[in-house]
């Protein structure tokens, strides 16, 4: 037995033996349209401060958003977003998809919070936007295309490659605007 290993508790690798199959999971293939209208909030923000914490058999990273501009959703200053998985002592859980956010940078982020009062990103990599200065020094709000497997809603075939997004932040916003006032009518 590796001399790692010896101190992992025998209930950690059983629970780690159970998650594996979330890791695998495959993700629906979400578009524009579809993020902004089942998304409960969309921010934009800069992120803060992060730690992992058990919910349950289940590891989330907190991520601390200090809100810039709120694109949908009710205003707030700041918002606790989860990601599945993070590391708290010796027990570390991964899940393909989840995005990884830099601290101190700016994005987009199409949330949704549940019933259990977890505020997530939709879609994973899908609802997180970068922001950086294109042409002209307008703000350009970038999805990144993404090699984890998605599956497409219309056809149901698996797909390995998705491209991403990149649109200024100011057609971005008046996306989000036009089909909020088109859902609520």
């Amino acid at each position: 037995m590796h001399r790692g290993m010896a101190r992992v508790p025998a209930a950690a690798l059983a629970l780690l033996g159970c998650l594996a199959p979330l890791r695998a999971a495959t993700l629906e293939r979400l578009s524009l349209g579809d993020m902004i209208q089942k998304s409960t909030a969309i921010v934009r923000g800069q992120i803060g401060g992060s730690y992992a914490a058990f919910r349950g058999n289940m590891i989330y990273t907190h991520v601390s958003v200090a809100v810039r501009e709120t694109l949908k959703g009710g205003a707030q200053a700041s918002v606790d977003v989860v990601l599945p998985g993070g590391a708290v002592g010796n027990v570390r859980q991964t899940y393909s998809g989840v995005p990884q956010l830099a601290g101190g940078k700016e994005y987009v982020l199409f949330l949704w919070t549940g019933k259990s009062g977890l505020t997530q990103v939709i879609g994973f990599t899908q609802g997180v936007f970068s922001l950086s200065s294109g042409a002209g020094g307008q703000s350009m709000a970038i999805q990144q295309s993404t090699s984890d497997p998605m599956v497409d809603p219309a056809s149901g075939q698996v797909i390995q490659n998705t491209s991403g997004i990149a649109l200024r932040l100011s057609d971005l916003r008046s996306l989000i605007a036009n089909a909020s006032t088109g859902a609520a009518r």
